[in-house]
Order: C-alpha cells, then structure tokens, then sequence
C-alpha cells in the first residue's frame, strides 16, 4: 500500500522548514513563493532527496479577509495575468515538478480559471495535486479536461493541532489507502505535525506502508515513471 504525504505552507518558517526536510522517506515539499526561507528550503530538501511543489496561493473565501499572501492567484483577474503570475512563481522554483492550491476555496470553482492554470501547468510538463479546500472544486477536472497528470488530496492530517490528533488522522490515511491500495495526505509545518511525523515514520515499514513522492500516486498511472525520471535529473545536479 502506498501513501504520499505533502507539507505544504513551506517557505515562512525555516526551523520547522529545515527540520521537516530532513526527515525521513519521501515527503513531499510544497513551497510558497516569496518566503524568506523558501529556497533554503528548496535547497535542503532537494539534497535530502525530497520531491518539490510549487504551493500556489490563490483567492479563499473570505477574501480579502483572509489572505493567501504574495504571488496570489485571484478571482475575476484576467486569463492572461493568471498565467503570467502563476508562471512567474514557478520560475523561483526550477525543480518544482508539480503544484498544489495554498487555500483557493474560491478560486478553484472557477472553472475559467482552473483551466488558465491548467494551461500552464500543462506547457511545463508538471503535474497538479488539488487540495480540496472546497466541496465545490473544478480544480481536479479541469486538471483532467487537459490532459495534465493529477492528484487529489484525501486526508488534512492536522486540522486540530495536537499530536495524538495528527496520529489519529494519519491512522485515518492509512485506511483510506488501504480502501482504494493508495491515497494522498496533506499536513502543515507545525511543531506538533513535526512531532507526529517522528513518531509515525518509523512504524511504516512493519505495517507494509510505502510512502512515496505525491507524483508516483498521479493518474494516469502511466505519468509516474516520467516524473519519477525529473525528480533524477533534479537530483543529478546537485
């Protein structure tokens, strides 16, 4: 059974940013441009041999309320100005190979939108995993309407922050793998996600549980192999 696991929100703080590179197996970076610590990040783990996102701020609800932060993506902006942000943000991070929404509850049930992005996601060859901050999201099948390899998260692990929650949760992604042979999980740099993340490492290998980099759980299946071939060269760089 394999799991894959994105931290997402990356980039603002670097303790907790450097301490969860390092961690063990395959986690899943997601970065957010314009952090002061985003390419260290980038960097470290990288070298720790971890896969890399670019975690795209778009528009919530709530906004401007609520704020996703630089580098947003916004409801009612241009196609054009979509992709040229987007792209933009993804030229910080060269070795970014897929992207994810940082909140975008609004965002993503745009559909005129979610194509703009799709768009460029398609042209660059990466892949994108939607978060699902809303029921109401498009993001997924806009995904799929272009051909872009696709992902989708199944388990917040750390909605509550306390880490005998964060361990329930990730007992909750182990089922939801175990229902469908693999599933994706998304968590936060946390100092109790960190927490959880030591204690819950350790015990995959005696349970039977592969976790992997978010782009070997994409479909269509075929699509894995071609990333897991970027992620190598990313790495033969260094």
């Amino acid at each position: 059974m394999k799991l894959a696991l994105i931290i997402d929100d990356l980039g603002y703080n670097g303790p907790i940013g450097r301490a969860i590179a390092k961690l063990p197996g395959q986690l899943t970076l997601a970065i957010l441009p314009g952090g002061n610590y985003s390419r260290q990040v980038v960097n470290l783990g990288v070298r720790e041999g971890k896969e890399i996102m670019l975690h795209q701020p778009m528009e919530p609800q709530g906004y401007p309320r609520v704020n996703p932060g630089p580098g947003a993506l916004l409801k009612g902006m241009p196609d054009k100005r979509i992709r040229r942000i987007l792209a933009h943000n993804l030229d910080e991070f060269p070795e970014a190979i897929g992207v994810n929404n940082h909140m975008g509850s609004r965002l993503t049930t745009d559909r005129s939108a979610m194509n703009a992005v799709m768009g460029v996601i398609l042209q660059r060859g990466l892949y994108f995993v939607d978060s699902r901050t809303s029921g109401k999201t498009v993001a997924f099948s806009a995904a799929a309407n272009q051909g872009v390899p696709r992902a989708q998260r199944a388990v917040f692990i750390d909605n509550t922050r306390s880490k005998s929650a964060i361990l329930n949760q990730l007992r909750q992604l182990e089922r939801v793998g175990r229902s469908h042979g693999e599933a994706v999980g998304i968590g936060h740099p946390y100092p109790e996600t960190l927490a959880a993340l030591r204690s819950w490492l350790p015990m995959l290998a005696r349970k039977n549980i592969q976790l992997v980099s978010a782009s070997q759980l994409l479909t269509p299946h075929a699509s894995r192999a071609k990333f897991a071939d970027k992620r190598r060269r990313i790495a033969a760089k260094r």
